[in-house]
């Protein structure tokens, strides 16, 4: 897979293909975009999604199911008022569940159930290169996880979810945030 990367209010992927896919939108990618999938709906993630939106009007927004309310609600999950960007509700065009498989066509991405950070936070696993997008359940710095102390977090979801994901055969990782 070619992956872009872009740093915002958190670190953005932009997976270059046929279709070219973005994991999380915290920054304003100004590059094409077909399909943006969301590891969860905290502002930090969330807040360029219209921008991009605009200027790819047929893209497609993928988030988990347990996160889709909030997306469309901009519920307290979302810690909307801690943005310094306006944010607006948005309803999924696909909602995403635990083992999901979505395939492109030059590349799929496992969804992996990776609740601890917020309760419906997912990860993407290619599992032919072994590359995740973790978003906030583990960083790439001396294994420093997400935040469990914001609305719907939990330490013991975050052990079991990092615990999930070292099973996992990863070659890179891509945090939500590269410290």
């Amino acid at each position: 897979m070619k992956v872009k990367a872009f740093h915002g209010m958190s670190s953005c992927y932009l997976i270059q293909g046929k279709k070219n896919v973005l994991i999380d939108a915290g920054a304003d990618v100004h590059d094409k975009v077909d399909v943006i999938i969301l590891t969860h709906s905290h502002f930090d993630h969330i807040a360029y999604l219209h921008h991009i939106l605009q200027r790819n009007k047929t893209c497609k927004v993928y988030i988990s199911e347990k996160e889709a309310y909030d997306l469309e609600h901009l519920s307290e999950k979302t810690m909307y008022r801690w943005s310094p960007i306006q944010l607006k509700p948005l309803k999924a065009d696909k909602k995403l569940n635990d083992n999901d498989l979505i395939k492109f066509t030059d590349f799929a991405l496992r969804v992996i159930a990776s609740p601890g950070h917020t309760d419906g936070s997912i990860s993407l696993y290619n599992e032919k290169t072994g590359e995740l997008f973790s978003g906030d359940t583990v960083f790439n710095f001396n294994g420093v996880f997400g935040r469990t102390d914001l609305p719907s977090s939990s330490d013991e979801d975050m052990v079991k979810s990092i615990n999930k994901l070292k099973a996992l055969k990863i070659k890179k990782l891509y945090p939500g945030h590269d410290y």
